[in-house]
């Protein structure tokens, strides 16, 4: 069971990175490309 237990740390804690860093990554591409137009967009 401690298997199982060190698993699940090791998936939680790889899809968190991977969130991070696909969040990290937007925030460069929402600097680099230019704004683009969303309908619902609100910001100025």
């Amino acid at each position: 069971s401690i298997y199982v237990h060190l698993a699940a740390r090791l998936s939680s804690l790889s899809i968190t990175n991977v969130l991070a860093r696909n969040r990290a990554v937007s925030d460069t591409t929402n600097e680099v490309v230019p704004m683009k137009i969303y309908p619902n967009d609100v910001r100025p």
